[in-house]
C-alpha cells in the first residue's frame, strides 16, 4: 500500500514503506533490549528531533513471537510538511528492530551536532515516496529565480548569483533550494539558446 498522508498510518498493524524492500533474511543481533525500552528511546529521539507527530509501526504485542519483527517509525517534522519513514526488519525480534532504529535517528542527529548536515539534510534518505498534493505544479524558472521570462540572459546570471550566495548550504541555506536554483539557471541557459 501506498501511504500519502500521516492520516494513513497506524501503530498495529504494520505500515511498512513501500519504498524499502523487505529483509530477505534476518539475524540475531547483539542489542539487549525490551521492546518498553526501545519503544521509549524511539519517542526520546523524535522529540529531541523536534518532530510534530510520530506513529511507530509494528505487529500487535499479541502476535510479535509468530509474525512480522519488522518496525517503522514514521514522522512529520511540521504539520503539513513531508512525511518521513525509517523501517527495520532486519533482525529476528522487534524490539532489536525497533533498537536498531532509535540508534539510526540518535546517529542521523548527529550529523547535525558535527555540523556535516542539517537534520533535513540527513533525512532525506528517509522521506517516503509520496505523490506531490493536489494542485501543487512545479514553478517556473523565471518564477524560482524571480526574473522575467523575457529577461536577457546577463540579468538573468547575475541575478542567480545574488541569490546563491544566500541560497548555498554553506552560506545557511539549504540543498534543496540551491539544487532549485541550479535546475532554474539551466534551464534559463537552454531558452536563451533556443
Amino acid at each position: 500500500m501506498t501511504y500519502e498522508s500521516f492520516d494513513q498510518i497506524t501503530e498495529f498493524p504494520l505500515c511498512w514503506p513501500e519504498s524499502k524492500p523487505r529483509a530477505s533474511e534476518r539475524v540475531a543481533s547483539r542489542f539487549s533490549s525490551t521492546l518498553a525500552k526501545a519503544r521509549a528511546e524511539v519517542e526520546r529521539e523524535m522529540e529531541r528531533w523536534g518532530a510534530v507527530s510520530w506513529v511507530i509501526s509494528m505487529a500487535p504485542a499479541y502476535r510479535r513471537r509468530d509474525s512480522d519483527p519488522g518496525c517503522a517509525v514514521w514522522w512529520q517534522m511540521d504539520y503539513g510538511q513531508p512525511l518521513y519513514v525509517l523501517a527495520c526488519d532486519t533482525y529476528l525480534v522487534q524490539e532489536h528492530n525497533l533498537w536498531a532504529l532509535a540508534l539510526t535517528l540518535h546517529h542521523l542527529r548527529g550529523c547535525e551536532r558535527y555540523g556535516t548536515y542539517t537534520i533535513l539534510q540527513a533525512i532525506e534518505g528517509a522521506r517516503a515516496a509520496l505523490p506531490p498534493p493536489d494542485g501543487m505544479r512545479p514553478k517556473k524558472w523565471w518564477e524560482v529565480l524571480g526574473v522575467a521570462s523575457n529577461w536577457p540572459l546577463e540579468a538573468i546570471e547575475l541575478k542567480f548569483q545574488t541569490l546563491a550566495k544566500k541560497a548555498h548550504p554553506d552560506a545557511g541555506g539549504s540543498v534543496e533550494e540551491m539544487a532549485a536554483l541550479n535546475a532554474a539557471i539551466d534551464e534559463a541557459r537552454k531558452a536563451a539558446v533556443s
